[in-house]
């Protein structure tokens, strides 16, 4: 695959081109503020390489305004009222890179991600019921042949059984045990109060023995109303009705996002394009939908096996939303390590990549800066190695700095300035 870049401001002769047989991966990062020609060359990039043997071309678009011919692409308008959406609890079956442990993490991570942070006793709680969700329908942790069960639990599944444990700490056993524990844990604290005060002549004794009796009547009454062997291994592992109320209220905030349906988007398979408008999402919103769809195509690429040539392109516009430093787990850095034997090409758009974690802007084969706002200057500088000045002066839509790593010298790190 070849793609025509520019031509060499140092050599006017000399033609800039993009050789995916010679460079390292097919994974870019493009660094361009507002005005400078960004969403062209995404567009350039794509004109190019839509008839040079890719099969699929995913392009996130927070912003609606990436158009491609509606020849080859098939655009799918994501919003609060459309009915279709992705699943969040979706198991990757792959024995290496999935799992219902790994899902587990993940959805985990995109909540803390993405919405106000759980608390360690929320996290270790909604941990607990995904487990209990995933078995109940037959996933298990150890057992990857379990893995592509063909029922797959919802977020709707997941509410109902949050409601149904939240029931049960109100009206059922767990109620009647959660209460029982809490009473005899103030009883017990009571009778240690009375030993430590306990004197030859201060008559405590006799309340002493009545509490202790008290204590025994109450266990021997709770031990004979347990109905299953699991009813303390629950109530020790939800905590409370308050924990459970507040995973409630979180779980039915992320329905309301209007993102987590069952119906998958309507795209066309016959158009080589595929167009992710995202406009009408607020960023969380956006921010779920770009790191399960990638998860999907992840798995998709998984699956067919290892190829030598790239057959899938992947654009996520304003990348820096959805990836941070400290989320080395974050499927965005999985693809920009794995999935170049699965012939995945990343390409992430960015005003700036100072704030990507070290391991994408190395595992980035190729870069391209058209130009940043002053305040991102030195941070990008420091973050790729190179002298501010050549920043600072490229020229907006007439030219950039681009350095592709190749597989003969890997090592090369030379920026060439680019004419459009």
């Amino acid at each position: 695959m070849l793609l025509t870049i520019g031509r060499n401001r140092s050599n006017p002769k000399e033609e800039i081109v993009w050789d995916s047989n010679d460079v390292i991966n097919g994974h870019w990062i493009i660094v361009g503020g507002s005005g400078t020609g960004k969403t062209y060359q995404i567009k350039n990039i794509i004109s190019q390489v839509k008839q040079q043997g890719v099969s699929r071309i995913h392009i996130f678009d927070p912003h609606g305004d990436i158009s491609t011919s509606p020849d080859y692409t098939s655009s799918v308008r994501f919003s609060e009222s459309a009915p279709y959406g992705i699943n969040p609890l979706t198991v990757n079956p792959d024995p290496y890179y999935g799992g219902v442990r790994r899902r587990i993490n993940s959805f985990i991570g995109m909540i803390n991600r993405y919405s106000a942070k759980l608390d360690y006793r929320q996290e270790a709680a909604l941990r607990y019921l995904l487990q209990e969700l995933y078995s109940t329908f037959g996933f298990e942790n150890d057992k990857p042949d379990t893995w592509a069960c063909k029922t797959t639990p919802t977020l709707i599944d997941l509410i109902n059984l949050v409601s149904h444990n939240l029931k049960s700490f109100f009206v059922g056993h767990m109620h009647a045990i959660s209460t029982q524990i809490d009473y005899l844990s103030g009883q017990l604290l009571h009778l240690r109060r009375l030993n430590q005060q306990m004197s030859p002549n201060n008559g405590n004794d006799k309340n002493i023995t009545a509490l202790k009796d008290n204590l025994k009547t109450m266990f021997a009454h709770y031990i004979d109303n347990l109905t299953t062997g699991d009813e303390i291994d629950r109530y020790i592992k939800y905590d409370s009705q308050d924990t459970l109320k507040a995973i409630y209220d979180r779980m039915e905030n992320l329905r309301a996002l209007g993102i987590f349906k069952t119906h998958q988007p309507p795209f066309n398979p016959a158009q080589p394009i595929w167009h992710y408008d995202m406009r009408n999402l607020y960023v969380e919103e956006q921010g779920y939908l770009v790191e399960l769809t990638l998860e999907q195509i992840f798995i998709k690429a998984t699956q067919e096996g290892f190829k030598d040539e790239i057959d899938t392109l992947v654009f996520v516009d304003e990348a820096q939303r959805f990836i941070s430093p400290d989320t080395p787990d974050h499927i965005i850095a999985v693809i920009s390590r794995e999935a170049r034997k699965f012939g995945i090409g990343l390409v992430l758009a960015t005003q700036n990549c100072s704030n990507f974690s070290e391991d994408i802007i190395i595992n980035s084969g190729s870069k391209m800066i058209l130009g940043v706002d002053e305040a991102y200057l030195h941070p990008l500088s420091k973050s790729l190695g190179i002298e501010p000045n050549r920043i600072r002066f490229t020229h907006p839509r007439k030219s950039a700095l681009v350095q592709f790593k190749s597989k003969k010298a890997s090592s090369d790190g030379r920026f060439i300035e680019v004419l459009f």
